[in-house]
């Protein structure tokens, strides 16, 4: 890590004690030494100077930057926690301590880790709000911001520090990493290409990260040139052998595809979409051709114990894209005084961290704006137009330009293409706004007819359905480098939802929890009606202490059963109780459970619950949190999962069946603790929902899909972290269950 010297101007008040005197001789000493690179002599020297009680502030402002250069950050964090204390106004001191939590956050457990990634957030605000014109402290806001999914806020910090400091080749690559993730591998590629432009010591990173947005558009030849480049500037690059070696295989060099993958091992195997999956099939598709399986030659890194030299431990039948690294933090600049009117000043040369990053790229807000050089064909006579036939063959014939469907999100597109020239299918790419869709959720796989051609004219048409979202969206078709289509604006407000929630928990019978558990979970919603949100209204209950009786739970159910609803309303059922098995069935205990007495202090869970909810002409969901919750799911949860269909629409349109998420399966206790504060269950639907980090696909959204999917990883994560054993002293499990028969749907925005 590249170690910051401290060098500024004290001010200091006139005192005429020798005690002064001393202290600031040791001040003198510290900051000289760490001009020098000595920060442990720095560090003793504070020490020291320390004890004499005056000017506290700023020698501990000192102590913490040499702290920072030796790697102690949670020092550095003390040292420039007091430094903040008397000089509210310093900016650079917030954007110290905010590094120091970023690089924290990325090496603690992930509740730990999200902590402190958002602390660092609020000291780059501080320092931004103190110094505008800080662009560190945007470029360290936006790698944070990547940490925690917020990919677009993660561009527009990025591209405040590049109008900042435009020269800084740092900001570019950074950005052209979060523009990826949001799917705009054009507007990448460019940004790599300011990069590589502005500082040549980054064209291994930039040729890799180049190399793999090319491979995200298909040009698989370009990807394979720029990672060899990558590796010709360092050999010891293993992203850039693995990118490379999906490129081969995507080209159908199989040989060269198995090599790459030999000699590239530093990728974990718990990586969510890595490129690594590609080594089988291209060790079948070889066998195929009667070629020879090259001899394993790692050159890079030792191999992982779970990954022999020769094979992968997956065979998925299609290659996925590789997990993502989050770019390096862009370490503070160098001090200034300590006064709270220090000016900050901000120089152009802002250096990183030296840690292996993967900055990738992405697409650009119109393709005009593309540098990506034009096809060999695109000369001045050579022309490429668009004619919109659906959803309209005249957009100027709209109101005001704008389409705005209502019963539904899919809008169906048709657009004929007219050329001189032959078109490659796969240099279509269709826009909405700004982000290129075609290989993505939003969209059906584009359909292309090869029209019959007409005197000198080729004629194709690109058919597609395409998924906007709320509001505005505008969509356009584009063909290489060419002028795109004319935009499409598509306005999109369903009719109103709302939600309704009846949250229950009963404690007792050894449960400290549930009355919390159902409180927490109401209010994970209260944010979620009006303007940009799911729901036009949402109206919450919570039935604890004797309103939690089994009788009370029952007339409660009852009357919602009761209820007229739109069929477009949402209805969600949150129980915390003790789940046990009676006669077969699951029952949940009220507040009033006797054991003498279980027919009249339960309920049972499908005759008075699930039955009561069935014939209601809305969307249920029951989510259950209990022991032995999953003998609930009936048949143990094997009902068929039917594929992801939308997002609000989808809430809105589907069928009437009720999605059931239970805890555990059905023979599984369901677990709490003290260090969560609810059971496992719980606290994992709130760090699902409430810090998004359930939404995998960054899209804003959280689907019951996606909550179910994470609320499965981290229950278990809880239970392993917490050492929960059974009475025989054996690691436990708790494994939540889900049967969701109207497919997917959103149920959270943030």
């Amino acid at each position: 890590m590249k170690k910051l010297l401290l060098a500024f101007f004290l001010l200091i008040p006139a005192i005429t004690l020798n005690a002064q005197q001393t202290a600031e001789s040791y001040l003198k000493s510290a900051i000289d030494k760490q001009s020098s690179g000595d920060n442990e002599g720095a560090i003793a020297d504070c020490t020291k100077a320390l004890t004499f009680g005056q000017n506290i502030a700023d020698i501990t402002n000192v102590r913490a930057v040499s702290l920072f250069n030796l790697g102690q950050y949670e020092q550095a964090i003390e040292d420039f926690n007091r430094t903040i204390r008397a000089y509210p106004t310093n900016a650079l001191a917030y954007n110290y301590r905010g590094t120091c939590r970023y690089i924290l956050g990325k090496t603690d457990k992930m509740d730990k880790q999200q902590r402190q990634v958002l602390e660092s957030i609020k000291d780059f605000s501080a320092a931004i709000r103190i110094s505008p014109k800080y662009a560190s402290a945007y470029a360290n806001r936006g790698n944070a911001k990547v940490c925690v999914h917020l990919y677009n806020e993660a561009i527009n910090d990025f591209s405040e520090a590049i109008a900042i400091d435009p020269a800084n080749a740092t900001y570019y690559n950074n950005r052209a990493f979060a523009r990826t993730v949001v799917g705009k591998n054009i507007d990448a590629i460019n940004d790599c290409n300011t990069a590589l432009r502005l500082d040549p010591k980054l064209a291994a990173g930039a040729y890799r990260n180049r190399g793999n947005a090319e491979i995200k558009l298909g040009k698989y030849e370009a990807a394979i040139e720029d990672c060899s480049k990558a590796i010709g500037l360092d050999l010891q690059n293993p992203k850039a052998y693995n990118y490379r070696g999906y490129a081969y295989y995507m080209a159908g060099k199989f040989d060269l595809a198995i090599k790459d993958d030999d000699t590239s091992t530093d990728y974990k195997e718990d990586d969510s979409t890595p490129y690594w999956q590609y080594r089988d099939e291209a060790e079948v598709k070889l066998n195929k051709q009667g070629g020879v399986i090259p001899v394993a030659t790692k050159v890079v890194a030792a191999v992982p114990a779970n990954k022999s030299a020769g094979s992968s431990s997956l065979s998925n039948s299609q290659p996925t894209s590789p997990a993502i690294t989050p770019p390096a933090i862009t370490l503070p600049v160098k001090p200034v005084p300590v006064t709270e009117t220090a000016a900050i000043n901000v120089p152009a040369n802002t250096a990183p961290i030296k840690q292996a990053t993967a900055v990738l790229p992405q697409q650009p807000p119109t393709v005009s704006q593309s540098t990506i050089a034009p096809p060999e064909n695109n000369a001045s006579n050579t022309f490429v137009n668009f004619q919109w036939i659906k959803p309209v063959d005249d957009i100027s014939s709209l109101p005001n330009g704008v389409l705005k469907p209502f019963d539904s999100n899919e809008i169906q597109i048709k657009i004929k293409v007219n050329s001189n020239v032959p078109l490659d299918p796969k240099e279509f790419h269709l826009f909405m706004n700004n982000a290129d869709v075609s290989n993505g959720n939003k969209m059906t796989t584009a359909s292309i007819e090869d029209l019959k051609r007409k005197a000198n004219t080729y004629q194709y048409n690109y058919i597609t359905t395409v998924k906007v979202g709320l509001d505005t969206s505008v969509i356009r078709l584009a063909y290489k480098n060419y002028a795109p289509s004319d935009d499409l604006t598509v306005v999109y407000r369903p009719q109103d939802i709302s939600l309704h929630i009846l949250a229950i928990g009963t404690e007792g019978q050894s449960l400290k929890y549930p009355e919390k558990d159902a409180t927490d979970f109401a209010s994970i919603f209260s944010d979620q009606k009006g303007a940009g949100k799911l729901f036009h209204d949402v109206s919450a209950k919570v039935l604890i202490g004797d309103d939690a009786k089994a009788i009370n739970m029952a007339n409660e159910i009852g009357m919602w059963a009761g209820k007229q609803y739109n069929e477009r309303d949402v209805l969600m059922l949150f129980i915390s109780s003790h789940g046990l098995i009676e006669n077969g069935h699951l029952v949940i205990t009220g507040s009033d459970y006797k054991a003498t007495n279980s027919r009249q202090t339960t309920i049972d869970f499908k005759s008075q619950v699930v039955d009561q909810l069935e014939a209601l002409n809305c969307k249920k969901f029951i989510f259950i949190d209990a022991c032995n919750s999953g003998a609930g799911l009936g048949d143990g949860g094997k009902a068929a999962l039917q594929d992801v269909t939308g997002e609000i629409n989808k809430m809105a349109t589907s069928g009437n069946g009720i999605t059931i998420i239970s805890s555990s399966s059905s023979t599984e206790k369901s677990w709490e603790d003290e260090s969560w504060g609810n059971g496992a269950f719980t606290r994992a639907i709130k760090d699902g929902l409430q810090d998004m980090k359930a939404d995998k696909d960054g899209n804003g959204f959280v689907t019951m899909n996606e909550l179910f999917e994470y609320v499965k990883i981290r229950v278990a994560d809880l239970i392993s972290q917490a050492g929960k054993k059974d009475e025989n002293g054996n690691p436990v499990t708790q494994t939540p269950k889900m049967v969701n028969p109207r497919g997917d749907v959103s149920i959270y925005i943030k």
